[in-house]
């Protein structure tokens, strides 16, 4: 069976096929798909929709069997940071939850920062919409929760600087582009009173 060391080169082809396929790119989302696509032809977001869908179980099975491999994870978030952006966000849609909550999932088992940053992305490309907004504040909320309880002293928070990092990136994003479910809610007050603990770090 394959080693995380393979499953990442696999998912690195993977990655590169999505960014270099050169295939007729989607309509503009108010035209008509056959004004511009012939019958029974993919496009370029179609395809990549298509090959997400198709490879899902596989790369849900890759971050459950491989959990706390820092450098599988990594690859894995590209590969769904480009999926999503050379796909485009309002095609990419229909992968949008299944991608939070294997997002949330391997955070929660790994706690290990390349999910913190995917869901950054994630939120930067959904958050100007109000139809994601509940599904972004949730998800920001759970990843909140896993590292409230994994990082609770100073002493954490030194420990797990990249985390620390890629976290408080995630609430600024998430405060510029979704700010009303959070700044209505009481986990704005925790991201607070997280912060004011981590100024008191040493930061090199």
């Amino acid at each position: 069976s394959a080693g995380p060391k393979q499953i990442s080169a696999e998912l690195c082809r993977l990655t590169v096929l999505i960014q270099q396929l050169r295939l007729r790119p989607p309509p503009p989302v108010n035209e008509p798909q056959q004004a511009t696509t012939p019958a029974g032809t993919l496009n370029r977001s179609e395809f990549i929709l298509s090959l997400m869908r198709e490879t899902w179980p596989m790369l849900d099975s890759v971050s459950q069997r491989y959990p706390r491999d820092f450098n599988c994870g990594e690859k894995l978030c590209r590969l769904h940071k480009h999926a999503l952006r050379e796909c485009r966000p309002v095609h990419y849609a229909p992968m949008l939850e299944p991608l939070v909550e294997q997002t949330v999932k391997n955070f929660s088992l790994s706690l290990s920062s390349p999910y913190l940053y995917l869901a950054s992305i994630i939120v930067a490309e959904y958050g100007n919409s109000p139809a994601h907004s509940k599904l972004l504040y949730d998800m920001v909320a759970n990843l909140s929760s896993t590292v409230f309880n994994a990082l609770r002293t100073t002493e954490d928070l030194t420990a797990h600087p990249d985390v620390v990092e890629e976290f408080f990136f995630l609430a600024g994003r998430m405060v510029n582009h979704c700010p009303s479910p959070l700044v209505q809610s009481s986990l704005l007050n925790s991201l607070l009173q997280c912060a004011a603990l981590g100024m008191k770090l040493h930061h090199r």
